[in-house]
């Protein structure tokens, strides 16, 4: 899912570009746990009830990557997947956390250190983040020999 939400929203940027030579980065993250899929929360109440099901559990961050060339649409992709493990938490805090990361998968931010969530990240933090950098640049470096313009 996350794979075909990036290259939909790189080869949408990239159709605009057809003329331009550009090389167009598109990503999507979610959060898996129990077998469910946590994106961004539909309100800070929803945002507090995701965090309390991750309060003091391991679940996984998957974040799709991709690149296309805006002359002639070639796509390459690929998905990262990374455990993160939260600390507990309480309904108030979850409900304070929540609504600052309304944009956010999960409805938290890896990245904002005042939160101090997680405890442990097995694998990629960039992947957490939404942009595993070392993915990107396999794909810029596979995405080089696509252009036949």
């Amino acid at each position: 899912m996350v794979r075909r939400l990036a290259v939909q929203k790189a080869v949408a940027t990239a159709a605009k570009l057809k003329f331009r030579p550009s090389l167009v980065i598109g990503s999507d993250t979610v959060v898996f746990y129990k077998g469910k899929i946590y994106g961004k929360p539909m309100s800070p109440r929803y945002a507090r009830v995701m965090l309390m099901k991750l309060s003091g559990k391991t679940h996984q961050v998957y974040t799709g990557v991709a690149v296309v060339n805006s002359m002639n649409l070639k796509v390459a992709s690929a998905v990262d997947m990374a455990r993160v493990t939260f600390r507990k938490i309480d309904p108030r805090e979850a409900l304070k956390i929540g609504k600052k990361h309304l944009d956010k998968a999960g409805s938290y931010a890896y990245q904002d250190d005042s939160d101090k969530l997680v405890v442990k990240v097995s694998g990629d933090w960039q992947t957490v983040v939404g942009l595993p950098l070392r993915v990107l640049k396999r794909l810029l470096e596979k995405s080089r020999n696509y252009s036949d313009t």
